[in-house]
């Protein structure tokens, strides 16, 4: 079974720090003991344009996968295809092998727009 969910540090290629609310025990695999715990110096959420860059792994059958988010670049640069995290669902007995990575990626800034309706301020 999966791990309690928890706050994690993620540091974006600008090398600013996020918290992100992630599954422990995948992203212990994917990430070792770098990253655990939210940033002491801010708590907040990535924004909502940050997509953080992750990681798929699964399993030879191929009905299972899990995506976990890779703490910072030099982890990330360092998976290759023979990377594995033990499967949480079998108890760890199992591995889930590396399918895939995607880098981070910055999308547009959500727009906003004025609805017209009058609030009160001037």
């Amino acid at each position: 079974m999966s791990g309690s969910l928890f706050w994690a540090t993620y540091t974006d290629d600008t090398g600013t720090e996020w918290a992100i609310f992630t599954d422990e025990s995948n992203f212990r695999g994917a990430n070792g003991s770098i990253g655990l715990g939210a940033p002491l110096n801010q708590i907040l959420k990535p924004p909502r344009n940050l997509i953080p860059r992750y990681a798929v792994y699964g399993n030879l059958a191929g009905d299972r996968t899990v995506r976990v988010p890779i703490t910072n670049q030099a982890i990330y640069n360092a998976l290759d295809s023979a990377d594995t995290i033990p499967d949480q669902i079998a108890g760890g007995a199992a591995t889930l092998a590396l399918i895939r990575k995607r880098p981070e990626l910055i999308g547009p800034i959500p727009t906003i727009f004025d609805t017209g309706l009058d609030d009160g301020t001037p």
